[in-house]
């Protein structure tokens, strides 16, 4: 690793590091805070950045629906010492694993370890989704069943993102979803930024994307990441409303083509404290999550 990325010094992220960044999670669960393709769509503010200390890395990134930059830390190499360091700059550091809280918790007297509920991502099992047996997914059963009764000819596939068409019906969707969830003009210009990034990293990551057509409209889409050990990081996914319960039948329906892909995880990542987006998400009863904490230094 170049002298220019150590700690205090910070680069700039780009889609040229993502192999860089990729060494040093592997010993880790795939929490979304540190996925690189996750923090460069979401860099619409062009911040994200990344350090390295005591062969740990340190992450900036935006801060998730505020407009300030919050700074992370992935490691085991001594961990005690490097957090002190980033501490004496930094008020806190944000979305920190619960592997390396739990090296924290050694020193109760020097840390606040808090935990944010908001940043857990959500885990689903794909085997034990599969057949959605049982009063455990009553709701999600609902809405599936419901879904294809009321549009039985519709069908899943592969989204080909390589074809003109398919991508506009992905972008014209998404517009439109911005348009219904309310966002201002500047928010879905963010989203869409995001999107497009997505597209444009696409060719250099193992993606499965999945699209719900009716004849030939795109009614719902998933953009993912397959990732090793068995995992697969869920990245974007939006519905059209004029179809209820498009999207829970979508993901749903997903999970059976990325068992078939060697997927055995789906990590569906933040709720970030939406009461909307964590209901829809808790609607797919959850295996587990990755915890995440917020650390400061306690006053002396």
């Amino acid at each position: 690793m170049s002298t220019g990325y150590s700690y205090p010094n910070f680069c700039l992220m780009s889609s040229r590091h993502l192999g860089m960044i990729k060494k040093y999670l592997k010993d880790f669960y795939p929490y979304s805070d540190f996925n690189p393709v996750s923090i460069l769509c979401w860099d619409y503010s062009h911040q994200a950045s990344f350090s390295v200390l005591d062969g740990n890395l340190v992450i900036a990134l935006k801060n998730y629906l505020k407009d300030s930059v919050a700074f992370s830390f992935l490691g085991t190499k001594n961990v005690h010492n490097s957090v002190t360091v980033l501490l004496r700059d930094k008020k806190e550091l944000r979305f920190v694993p619960k592997e390396v809280c739990k090296i924290l918790e050694n020193y109760p007297l020097q840390y606040n370890i808090h935990s944010d509920r908001d940043s857990f991502d959500y885990v689903l099992d794909i085997p034990l989704h599969k057949n959605l047996s049982g009063n455990k997914f009553k709701s999600l059963r609902r809405q599936v069943v419901g879904f294809k009764k009321a549009y039985p000819d519709s069908v899943l596939r592969l989204l080909d993102l390589k074809k003109r068409k398919e991508k506009k019906q992905a972008l014209q969707l998404r517009k439109k979803w911005c348009l219904a969830k309310g966002f201002n003009r500047l928010e879905a210009q963010n989203d869409i930024y995001s999107i497009n990034k997505f597209f444009e990293i696409e060719r250099s990551i193992d993606s499965l994307n999945f699209g719900l057509f009716i004849k030939d409209k795109l009614i719902a889409f998933t953009l993912n990441e397959k990732l090793e050990n068995g995992w697969c990081m869920g990245h974007f996914g939006c519905s059209d409303a004029d179809f209820d319960g498009a999207s829970y039948h979508l993901e749903y329906e997903e999970l059976g083509w990325l068992e078939k892909n060697g997927c055995r995880y789906l990590n569906m990542q933040q709720d970030t404290g939406i009461s909307g987006l964590r209901e829809y998400k808790n609607t797919f009863r959850p295996d587990f999550f990755l915890e995440k904490f917020t650390v400061s230094r306690k006053s002396l």
